[in-house]
């Protein structure tokens, strides 16, 4: 189903969107839909990414033993089902169950992946004396 990001001006969506959810909805016609506003709160960006993977992921990697061609990935996995534990929890749309997943990198704010990295800095430090390199030094290079 389509998600749509557009700015309210005056209590109004622009025409062009408006005109993009009658068509979906149309789609949809005899069905129940779920219709959700939520305010933005924008996505993790792209750097908030690159440090993630490039810094956070990569040192775990190299001082917890990771190997393989998978080594990034597997990591990746570990640390968000460990240090995202509040979001972790998912239902299935079919039967309602409630499975134990992790969270997707896409599904987080930019408030929310400043947390997961402050979360791993901690994590890093208290169980593994591992010191990971600030953001700012991360880009000072």
């Amino acid at each position: 189903m389509p998600t749509y990001y557009t700015k309210v001006e005056n209590g109004v969506i622009p025409a062009a969107i408006r005109l993009k959810i009658a068509a979906a909805i149309e789609k949809l016609d005899g069905q129940w839909i779920e219709i959700k506003i939520n305010k933005w709160l924008g996505k993790a960006s792209d750097s908030q990414r690159a440090y993630w993977f490039g810094v956070i992921v990569k040192s775990m990697v190299e001082h917890c033993g990771y190997d393989g061609t998978d080594a990034i990935d597997r990591c990746h996995d570990d640390l968000m089902y460990l240090l995202m534990p509040e979001k972790r929890r998912k239902r299935k749309r079919i039967t309602g169950e409630i499975i134990e997943a992790r969270v997707s990198w896409t599904e987080l704010t930019k408030e929310e992946t400043t947390v997961l990295i402050e979360r791993a800095f901690q994590y890093a430090a208290t169980e593994w004396g591992l010191v990971i390199q600030s953001p700012k030094e991360y880009l000072s290079q």
